[in-house]
């Protein structure tokens, strides 16, 4: 399977082949800049639930960061650390509510995403 990325007035961004297996979840992100990006493609692992939980993780799509530089909180549930450019963290659960997601890079303390009012 090959997947493009176009934008509007662009073109073209990049394309991704990959293989992908049946019964098997996945999720696509465009990574990196405008002018020098590439498209990811990873395997969604999703942990056993009762139906009565949410999840969150982290994925690096920064890239200009170091793994080490990028952490992802789901209120007070460290979701993501460590992570490399194009990869993500494993699933964690977190409890469902209202929360505000903030990732953040700790060699720039000024670079800080927040979401807030997250629903799960």
């Amino acid at each position: 399977m090959t997947l493009n990325d176009m934008l509007n007035g662009v073109g073209s961004l990049g394309s991704l082949t990959a293989t992908l297996s049946a019964n098997a979840s996945y999720s696509v992100f465009d990574c990196g800049t405008v002018l020098a990006d590439s498209l990811v493609l990873i395997t969604d692992n999703f942990p056993a639930s009762d139906a009565n939980n949410a999840f969150a993780r982290l994925v690096n799509v920064s890239s200009d960061s170091t793994a080490t530089s990028i952490t992802a909180a789901v209120g007070n549930n460290v979701v993501g650390s460590n992570i490399a450019y194009g990869a993500a963290s494993g699933f964690v659960q977190v409890t469902p509510g209202s929360y505000s997601i903030t990732a953040f890079n700790v060699n720039k303390p000024g670079n800080v995403a927040t979401l807030t009012e997250l629903r799960s």
